[in-house]
């Protein structure tokens, strides 16, 4: 026999269906070939910021041999990480997070990290080469054990997006009898049209 009031106030977790548990485990999937495409677009970024780098550190050295670095007056672009994202008009961090692949990146700043260092945007963009593609696969090995550790399932997953519905369901605004009466409204407004 429970105790009394055993069991008051706690929320059983609904079990997720089959199809929950699908959606979720595709999800995970999809999020984590994203963080991979996140890693290699940071990766390229570096490499293309370093080739950029040391391109203009040579034309430095070829103008300083000449002398002509004082006569014209102009320097190469800075391409260290703060150099470009001080030109971008965004905080080093920020682009530090990108080049680790800790934060996504949309296409319109690729397209402008691409310009920033004299660059398409397919460069960044492009699809991934045969060692390339070994990498994102680490990436995603690195999640997925990471995950294991921590014991993250598809299925659990689906239960706790099924409970967040079931409490957005319960604590939405609309009681019952708020949804009943709009309810009768729109039978009575499709009612009235033919």
């Amino acid at each position: 026999m429970p105790k009394p009031g055993a069991g008051v106030g706690k929320s059983t977790r609904p079990k997720p269906t089959a199809t929950e548990v699908h959606k979720a485990a595709a999800w995970l999937k999809v999020a984590d070939e994203a963080k991979a495409w996140d890693w290699l677009v940071g990766r390229r970024i570096q490499q293309l910021r370093e080739t950029r780098r040391q391109e203009a550190r040579a034309a430095e050295e070829r103008a300083a041999r000449r002398g002509l670095g004082l006569v014209l007056g102009e320097r190469p672009k800075d391409f260290s990480q703060s150099g470009v994202a001080s030109r971008l008009g965004f905080s080093q961090s920020w682009l530090a997070k990108i080049e680790q692949g800790n934060r996504s990146l949309t296409v319109f700043e690729a397209h402008h990290i691409a310009q920033g260092l004299n660059a398409t945007p397919d460069v960044l963009l492009q699809a991934p080469s045969d060692e390339e593609r070994k990498g994102m696969d680490r990436v995603v090995r690195d999640i997925q054990r990471a995950r294991a550790r921590e014991g993250i399932t598809a299925e659990q997953l689906a239960a706790v997006r099924a409970d967040a519905q079931n409490r957005r369901m319960r604590s939405s605004p609309r009681s019952r009898r708020e949804q009943e009466r709009m309810n009768a409204v729109r039978g009575a407004l499709n009612s009235d049209e033919s």
